[in-house]
């Protein structure tokens, strides 16, 4: 009479699905259903750096929320996308120094 409900691994799946699509607010939600909230909040970030890099008519927002994704990505480990939204923030100095610390400034050298 009623539908089976989805197992965490089900709503993972999903979740990894419409990441690879490119849907991340749609997979953030399967991962937050599968308990998965690391995924989650890596799929929000990445959901926010597409809707920031839409702000190129509003260079004063679109600074603040690359800044914003930086400090996301970091969270989640991601440091090479954060570099990238510090770069698009116009934050130089601070992209040239995480690029620095994660050792890819001697891998472009």
């Amino acid at each position: 009479m009623f539908a089976k409900s989805s197992t965490n691994k089900e709503w993972k799946r999903r979740g990894d699905n419409f990441y690879k699509h490119r849907l991340y607010h749609v997979a953030a939600k399967c991962y937050a259903r599968s308990g998965n909230l690391q995924e989650e909040k890596m799929a929000l970030t990445q959901h926010h750096a597409v809707e920031a890099s839409r702000l190129y008519s509003q260079p004063v927002q679109l600074q603040e929320e690359f800044l914003y994704v930086a400090k996301q990505y970091l969270e989640c480990g991601m440091k090479l996308e954060a570099t990238t939204c510090l770069l698009n923030a116009k934050e130089h100095l601070l992209a040239a120094k995480l690029y620095e610390k994660t050792g890819q400034v001697l891998k472009l050298l």
